[in-house]
């Protein structure tokens, strides 16, 4: 991958510089920076994805809930879910899909987090008009959750308790997890 290919995304991501600025500043066009960026990411995804995102199982589930259990003292939490507008340019005939509740055009980036902050699962790119639990339904880990196919650990006691559920947590527009 070439280092200025490499540059151009990295200020993109880290900015969120336009790709119209961009253009200017690398003295190229615009609808090239776009391709970069993309081609970039989708290098960065291909090769990063099996080391830095892997497929959750059921063993790596019950080391996260280990972890809030032990760093917040939270037991039987999988994750922490929660859900980020991006702005964006409206794309051209998209109508009202990407406009969002703060007036401006987005797409969400909806990601589940361990104890010690670091993203477990992702979901980039659902329209801004639909709310976290609208972009939950919508995403892969979410249809996943909903048909019971995630690697979830069983119901256990804690203390001695009646068994309890492994759960997600997340803010008020989640529906329980």
């Amino acid at each position: 991958m070439d280092t200025v290919f490499e540059i151009i995304c990295f200020r993109y991501l880290a900015t969120g510089e336009t790709s119209k600025s961009l253009h200017y500043q690398f003295r190229m066009g615009s609808s090239t920076v776009r391709d970069i960026v993309y081609e970039t990411c989708n290098v960065m995804w291909n090769e990063l994805k099996a080391t830095e995102l892997p497929t959750l199982t059921h063993d790596s589930f019950k080391e996260v809930a280990i972890g809030f259990a032990q760093h917040w003292h939270f037991p039987h939490i999988l994750g922490a879910i929660d859900g980020k507008h991006i702005k964006i340019e409206c794309p051209p005939k998209s109508g009202s899909a990407y406009y969002n509740y703060k007036q401006t055009f987005s797409i969400v980036l909806q990601g589940v987090w361990d104890a010690q902050c670091n993203f477990i699962l992702v979901d980039v790119g659902d329209f801004g008009r639909h709310s976290d639990g609208g972009v939950l339904k919508h995403s892969s880990f979410g249809r996943a959750l909903y048909s019971n196919s995630l690697p979830i650990p069983l119901d256990e006691s804690i203390c001695g308790s009646d068994p309890l559920p492994y759960i997600f947590l997340g803010d008020e527009a989640y529906p329980l997890l």
